[in-house]
């Protein structure tokens, strides 16, 4: 419902735009060199209380921005450029055993950074659809710290370790991208990025580590040298 939601919006300030920027939209084309970047932030607080069975109480914090700044050169049909993912993932979990006094505090931090060639497929005056493919490569460290609490006593352990990987991936999704001034546009877009890492701790490839399906919706500014 969110997404229905958002994508209803823009397309409100998309109709908005083309009544009452009809100039704009004749002066501006979508053609020659172009840069820009778009951004996606995520803010969270989750909360889990633990049934009888259980008895496990769970707080997740989680924070998630990412970058994605691009140059291109289109023919008013076909934009073709590359365009780099900057992503940086923060969580702080805290799981509580209300019946042992058992708590876990978990810290975790994920840097992906990707480099991709993309093209989009510019239609409708104002729509676009995008596909891409890149390598990406992420950084995982995750600290642990165990804590058992009983009476006024203290006693605790901690562990924590760090994980390089890298693999290919690609892109995909479609957006609007909104006349404003002078070869200025603002952009929304959908975007589906999926790609699958494997272990290049030791300095060589190993086993899959993840497979990765994000789903992204990024707001953002682009400008058309014409």
């Amino acid at each position: 419902m969110k997404l229905i939601k958002v994508l209803a919006i823009a397309s409100g300030i998309a109709a908005v735009t083309l009544n009452s920027g009809v100039a704009f939209a004749k002066r501006d084309k979508r053609e020659g060199f172009n840069f820009g970047t778009s951004v996606r932030m995520i803010d969270n607080n989750d909360r889990a209380f633990g049934d009888a069975s259980s008895g496990v109480d769970a707080n997740t914090k989680i924070n998630s921005q990412s970058y994605n700044p691009f140059m291109a050169w289109s023919t008013g049909l076909l934009n073709l450029g590359i365009t780099a993912h900057l992503e940086s993932n923060n969580s702080a979990t805290t799981e509580t055993n209300k019946d042992s006094g058992h708590v876990v505090d978990r810290n975790s931090s994920a840097d992906i950074k990707g480099t991709s060639l993309f093209g989009r497929f510019l239609f409708g005056k104002v729509m676009f659809m995008e596909f891409g493919l890149g390598i990406y490569k992420q950084k995982l460290t995750v600290n642990n710290q165990y804590k058992d609490i009983n009476g006024s006593a203290f006693t605790g352990t901690t562990d924590s370790y760090v994980l390089d990987s890298a693999g290919p991936g690609y892109h995909m999704g479609y957006g609007l991208e909104l006349p404003i001034t002078d070869g200025f546009y603002f952009t929304t877009s959908y975007i589906v990025r999926i790609f699958q890492l494997r272990d290049i701790s030791d300095g060589m490839f190993g086993a899959k580590r993840a497979y990765q399906q994000k789903r992204e919706i990024t707001f953002g500014v682009e400008h058309y040298l014409n």
